[in-house]
């Protein structure tokens, strides 16, 4: 199959892999002025009804009349589910609501693969070759470009440490760390210490928006104990969020964040009992969620930042570390790097620049 991104950018307003023309990326620009022209809503309802035509209409090409959705994040109202089949009337609509960053997934048919993404671009994978994505592309005025696809998975051979542990094992899905005694990460605030020595497991991006999700397994018995995940810029700039072990009553389930060189952290008390937690962690640009779950099914937001130092190229993975003298295992699973869970916020629009 041919991999293309799709999208109504001229390409000869890009310059060095950067669009330099003033536009509209989503629906909640209306109303706004771009290159000196307010976009209306009619002018938005065209434009969109030209995208949902193209994907159509390279169906139509490929002789597909049912596609079935995959990875659905935010189903919404409709009710939509996973390999739920649709008719291209439906499929059409389904796009509509992906333009509309209402929910994400993706959409599937023998020879095809459809997803949007950010900012207004199409990704499709298809047996078209260029020539035909043109001629198609260009009657609804937009752009096929060819792409190599980059499907969202967590790649151990990315990772590298900061700092090791005691030891460690890495096979493909599976993580092992053993944490060294007196290891930690924390700056300044209430306690006047700063700790910096905690081992980190990370890889690297300048993908402005995508989400991390990661099992936890721990057999932590000693005090502050703790593992999950964790985005280390550098010493003065890095989140955390794990299950810290208290006593044989309850944990704290929590997150930290450090800006500048001040720690903060937010907690809540969970039973000493649970012993894996589920993170999933989402970039907007520079600020950040984090999610966590018993179960993998349902999340619930721990937090929402913004890191100062967190615009460009970022690291991010998981640690562990025993702050006292103490040492456990803690064991990652199920890891995955996916399209931003994390849909841009539907209210009250942003204060005008």
């Amino acid at each position: 199959m041919y991999s293309y991104h799709v999208s109504k950018y001229d390409p000869r307003y890009r310059v060095d892999g950067v669009y330099q023309k003033d536009e509209w990326t989503a629906i909640s620009d209306i109303g706004k002025v771009f290159d000196g022209k307010r976009l209306s809503r009619n002018e938005y309802l065209t434009v969109e009804k030209h995208y949902i035509e193209f994907v159509l209409d390279v169906c139509r090409m490929q002789n597909i009349e049912c596609l079935t959705i995959r990875d659905i994040e935010n189903p919404n109202k409709l009710s939509w589910h996973n390999g739920q089949q649709l008719d291209l009337c439906q499929s059409g609509l389904f796009v509509q609501v992906c333009l509309r960053e209402a929910c994400w997934g993706r959409l599937v048919a023998d020879g095809f693969l459809f997803e949007a993404g950010y900012d207004y671009y199409l990704r499709i994978k298809c047996t078209l070759t260029k020539d035909i994505m043109d001629r198609l592309a260009s009657k609804h005025g937009l752009f096929a470009d060819e792409w190599e696809w980059e499907p969202y998975e967590f790649d151990i051979t990315k990772l590298q440490w900061t700092r090791e542990p005691a030891a460690y094992t890495i096979k493909e899905n599976y993580i092992e760390i053993q944490t060294k005694p007196h290891t930690d990460l924390w700056q300044r605030t209430y306690y006047h210490f700063r700790n910096d020595n905690a081992p980190v497991l990370q890889m690297q991006t300048d993908e402005r928006f995508f989400s991390f999700t990661v099992q936890t397994h721990f057999d932590s018995k000693h005090r502050f104990d703790q593992c999950g995940i964790v985005m280390y810029l550098d010493c003065e700039n890095w989140l955390k969020a794990s299950v810290e072990y208290e006593n044989e009553q309850f944990g704290h389930l929590g997150s930290v964040v450090t800006n500048n060189g001040y720690s903060d952290w937010a907690t809540t008390e969970i039973d000493a009992g649970i012993r894996s937690m589920w993170y999933r962690f989402s970039r907007r640009g520079d600020d950040y969620r984090v999610e966590c779950s018993e179960d993998g099914k349902t999340f619930k937001q721990m937090r929402i930042c913004h890191m100062q130092n967190g615009g460009g190229t970022i690291r991010f993975g998981i640690y562990a570390c025993s702050p006292e003298n103490s040492s456990f295992t803690a064991t990652f699973t199920d890891m995955k790097v996916t399209e931003c869970a994390w849909l841009a916020h539907d209210g009250q629009q942003p204060d005008e620049a």
